[in-house]
């Protein structure tokens, strides 16, 4: 969130602190399939699953993740598997039913150019983004109800915090906060028309046509995942794609990076109406070799995937300036759109990538 006056600073830091705590307890707990077939309250879900892909790049039951902190400022945070990448966003019986033919089957055969199973891992990957905003849009409305209440008692209460004041708060939330929940709107509008477009192509079993999926491979041990949703506004090389505002049609892709035993699988998923659009990113993609690719990607990931996780592998063996100049680029993406040549060149596929490696003691 953005500053306000230095005198203000140190109530702000209490403020955002607590909204921070405010919005986890706030998240959206309902089964999005919302049929008479749920099962009673929605279950914990990994977008990546524990089992194969995130076994694949963790070390001790381990993984990172984009995590912020009390500060609310973004960091790469070693997190347990079991807990990275979940989502409350479905019921056991819709989990279980709906995933079930890429959860129950043998990994050798998965079949990559089926496009039912695309999809599944596609939708997977739109549910917790959904998921994700409107958990986003449950924390703001509540905050937009105290302010317009002028309520900081109300505040007060739920936090037990007697310094905790609407008043720090509200220059902010009248500048941008109530354009930033229009807009965040707007968004879980068009990822529920994605959600619900995928969702009916696989319970009817036809029109699979509509979703087309690029596939990269990238040759090298498993060390990252993503799971999630971006629309790009320009190419690495700076051409233009589209702009991002509420009258616009926009091209969303649903991106899946997946880490099998010997290589990453980057799965593109995009409707097909939006394909002459995104064609300049896939002409570019398609012309670089192995190791650009593997940058590219890489800051992809930094500036639109915040459902990442990265292995202890390659993480564990930066330097403090990597893991500060990730951290600093992730965290700044959040807020404003950063053009490809301002993205260090991080290489998240590979250990001996780019940068130098921590040195042993």
């Amino acid at each position: 969130m953005a500053s306000q006056t230095p005198k203000s600073t140190n109530n702000q830091a209490r403020v955002f602190s607590k909204l921070l705590r405010f919005q986890k307890n706030n998240q959206f707990t309902e089964c999005l399939f919302k049929s008479g077939r749920c099962s009673g309250k929605v279950v914990k879900c990994h977008s990546l699953q524990n089992s194969r892909f995130l076994e694949e790049i963790s070390e001790e039951g381990h993984v990172y993740m984009p995590k912020s902190n009390q500060n609310g400022i973004v960091k790469l945070t070693k997190v347990g598997r079991k807990q990275a990448t979940i989502f409350s966003g479905f019921c056991n019986y819709h989990d279980n039913d709906t995933f079930e033919e890429i959860e129950n089957v043998n990994f050798n055969e998965i079949d990559w150019d089926n496009p039912r199973t695309l999809l599944l891992y596609s939708l997977r990957a739109i549910s917790r983004e959904n998921w994700a905003k409107k958990s986003g849009i449950s924390f703001l409305s509540k905050i937009d109800s105290c302010i317009r209440k002028d309520d900081s008692e109300s505040l007060k209460e739920t936090y037990n915090d007697d310094h905790i004041s609407i008043k720090d708060f509200s220059p902010y939330w009248t500048a941008h906060g109530r354009q930033h929940l229009k807009g965040l709107k707007k968004l879980v509008s068009r990822i529920n028309k994605i959600f619900e477009s995928i969702r009916t192509i696989l319970r009817n079993g036809k029109k699979f046509h509509l979703w087309q999926t690029k596939k990269y491979l990238l040759n090298c041990k498993p060390l990252s995942g993503a799971a999630s949703v971006f629309s790009p506004q320009k190419t690495p090389n700076g051409s233009h794609i589209q702009k991002l505002n509420l009258k616009s049609e926009v091209a969303d892709i649903i991106i899946n990076i997946l880490p099998l035993p010997s290589e990453h699988l980057i799965m593109l998923t995009y409707h097909k109406n939006h394909k002459e659009k995104l064609l300049p990113l896939f002409d570019e993609l398609d012309s670089l070799d192995s190791d650009k690719q593997e940058i590219i990607f890489s800051k992809i990931l930094i500036m639109h995937c915040e459902n990442m996780v990265l292995s202890p592998r390659i993480v564990e063996c930066w330097n403090d300036r990597t893991r500060r100049e990730f951290d600093n680029c992730f965290d700044q993406t959040i807020t404003s759109e950063v053009d490809f040549d301002k993205i260090p060149n991080i290489n998240l596929f590979r250990i001996d990538g780019n940068y130098p490696q921590a040195q042993p003691e």
